[in-house]
């Protein structure tokens, strides 16, 4: 996931208010070429009927830097059930920020 210059739309798996979201893994592809996560912070911003902030070492997890490999930890999802939208945001080592991904999640009951 995540493979072109411009932010990649991703429906996240549906997942259910108050129960534990098993997690997503992606794939940094940036024109066809793996983007090094080595430095960058990353930032996954969910927005809905409320509002949430991910970061490295909250919700996220650099898997392999080098590889352009991270997760969205799995999690016990507290987000009211609604249609929200997120983003993630990557600041590079260079000081670039670009918005790789973006899309939809929808919560349950």
């Amino acid at each position: 996931m995540g493979k072109a210059s411009y932010a990649e739309i991703i429906t996240l798996p549906q997942a259910e208010y108050l129960d534990t979201f098993s997690g997503v893994q992606f794939y940094l592809i940036v024109n066809n070429v793996v983007k090094s996560l080595v430095g960058a912070a990353i930032e996954m911003t969910i927005t809905g009927l409320e509002r949430k902030v991910l970061s490295i070492g909250n919700g996220i997890t650099v898997v392999n830097a080098g590889g352009g490999i991270f997760n969205i930890d799995a999690q016990v999802i507290n987000l009211r059930p609604g249609n929200y939208t997120y983003e993630i945001k990557f600041t590079f080592a260079d000081g670039s920020i670009k918005t790789y991904i973006e899309g939809t999640w929808k919560i349950t009951r």
